[in-house]
């Protein structure tokens, strides 16, 4: 019995531990890229030399900005000396190499398309059933966002494809859950690293 009780306390206080989640619309002007799978911004930025990715917002990112093309090429976008060159395939790419794979159906370059095509049926309001579903979020669901140390904007952690939807739909905010982790940017890390003269802040 004092075995079980010594259990319940540590569930407890692992429960009271967890960071408190915060549902909250946020400006699509204050949300950052974040990184992939459980990898958060800073670590994955590093991880592929990508410094600035984490100062850069989801609406200007690499899923964001596929939809932009799309619109321009139309079905050209999946033509290999195209597609291969877009921000999105280059993202998935990094995303298989550090961690085997995009979404659990796509674990090869070549399968990167068959992940875009499903992003832009959805966008258009298609049916998307005869595609796999595997690791996609349900309709409806919150992103997750973290916060950013000496900062009002947000660190996407969850969310990259629901933000470019909203972007593309001329959406001024977003319902998040937010996290209150926060952590620097590798940008705001160099400039921290600074000496500076005045012995203040300032830029």
């Amino acid at each position: 019995m004092a075995l079980f009780r010594s259990y319940k306390r540590l569930a407890t206080f692992r429960r009271s531990a967890e960071p408190k989640v915060v549902v909250r619309r946020i400006p699509l002007t204050k949300l950052l890229l974040g990184g992939e799978w459980n990898w958060r911004a800073k670590r994955y930025a590093y991880a592929t030399g990508e410094l600035i990715r984490p100062s850069i917002l989801v609406s200007d990112g690499p899923h964001a900005e596929f939809l932009r093309q799309y619109a321009i090429f139309g079905q050209r976008i999946f033509e290999k000396p195209i597609f291969f060159e877009t921000a999105y395939f280059r993202n998935a790419r990094d995303s298989i190499k550090l961690f085997g794979e995009y979404f659990p159906y796509c674990w090869l370059p070549e399968q990167i398309e068959i992940c875009a095509k499903r992003f832009v049926l959805q966008h258009e309001h298609k049916s998307v059933t005869d595609l796999p579903s595997a690791g996609h979020s349900p309709t409806g669901e919150n992103i997750r966002v973290y916060t950013v140390k000496e900062s009002d904007c947000y660190e996407l952690d969850e969310g990259n494809h629901r933000v470019a939807f909203a972007a593309l739909r001329g959406d001024e905010s977003i319902l998040a859950d937010i996290l209150d982790i926060p952590d620097y940017t590798p940008l705001q890390e160099m400039i921290l690293r600074v000496e500076w003269q005045s012995g203040e802040r300032e830029i």
